[in-house]
């Protein structure tokens, strides 16, 4: 009867935008009327607390740097495995050896290390680099090859993102932004729950009323629904063309 919203995929905006929409649908229609007060009077209460927190240019003035710091560190693994690669086709044994070593070493920590996501990467990158300053005969190697120093580069990089970026997560714990989250995870218990109440109502009653109400719910979906088809298409075309930004904080 419902249409489904794809409620987690809305952005905050949207999201805030919708339920403002979606309270006066059920606000027009009479709550006690509708039989969803209860649901409304925990609804609406959370739905102020969210909307009075949400600021949509809010963020860390550490974000910037953060990002600095991991294309910094992208562009050392992405140099040092490309150079590795050339390496192992180099005319002179010694030094294609070499390049082989380092990347049997480089294999065991998976492809595509720059795309991982921020954690993840900050732990690969230190592992490689604890790995290799562990081995002499890996230190040999990279200093043969003069990687060495592009390593510490990589290292370093990686120290600064870390630091970084323990430095927000700190910032994170009183941050509003993070109550934003919770109350909008409240908030879609809330809406759900009200969804299945209606919907309940509207199948053992013939009151116009619901009907109303279902229709006007459902258009609002649809027009949501449309944007987030809409994101997702562009963002298909996007990848076809090469151009995927990929998100690294999951």
């Amino acid at each position: 009867m419902f249409e489904t919203l794809f409620i987690t995929k809305l952005f905050n905006g949207e999201f805030v935008q919708h339920m403002d929409y979606f309270l006066e649908i059920i606000k027009s229609k009479n709550p006690e009327h509708l039989k969803v007060v209860e649901l409304m009077n925990k609804m609406e209460p959370k739905y102020e607390v969210m909307s009075s927190i949400y600021k949509p240019e809010r963020g860390s003035d550490l974000t910037p740097k953060i990002q600095a710091a991991d294309d910094r560190r992208d562009a050392a693994i992405s140099g040092i495995t490309a150079a590795l690669e050339a390496f192992c086709y180099h005319y002179d044994p010694a030094i294609k050896n070499a390049a082989l070593s380092l990347m049997d070493d480089l294999s065991t920590f998976g492809r595509g290390i720059a795309r991982l996501n921020y954690q993840q990467e900050t732990i690969t990158i230190g592992s490689i680099v604890k790995k290799w300053e562990k081995s002499p005969d890996s230190v040999i190697a990279l200093k043969q090859l003069n990687l060495y120093e592009w390593v510490k580069e990589m290292d370093a990089a990686n120290q600064i993102f870390r630091d970084y970026f323990l430095t927000r997560m700190n910032e994170n714990a009183d941050n509003p932004e993070v109550r934003f989250i919770e109350v909008r995870k409240e908030i879609t218990h809330l809406y759900r729950l009200m969804i299945n109440q209606l919907e309940v109502f509207a199948s053992i009653n013939d009151d116009e009323v619901y009907k109303e109400t279902v229709n006007r719910i459902n258009e609002l979906t649809g027009n949501y629904n449309a944007l987030v088809i809409a994101r997702q298409n562009s963002d298909d075309d996007s990848e076809e063309n090469g151009n995927t930004e990929i998100s690294n904080e999951n």
